[in-house]
């Protein structure tokens, strides 16, 4: 990993990756779509926008 003096903060989050999903189609997207919520709503509640 680069080592960045200038940095602030690092911050680490883990997601469960919706491509391990083994399903039909409607069922992929809907993996896909859950991890897009949840990234979304840890950016919200971790930098308020």
């Amino acid at each position: 990993m680069p080592i960045f003096p200038w940095r602030k903060n690092l911050i680490r989050k883990s997601f469960e990756g919706p491509a391990v999903v083994n399903g039909n189609k409607k069922e992929n997207f809907d993996a896909f779509r859950r991890n897009r919520d949840e990234i979304k709503f840890w950016l919200e509640k971790t930098f308020k926008v």
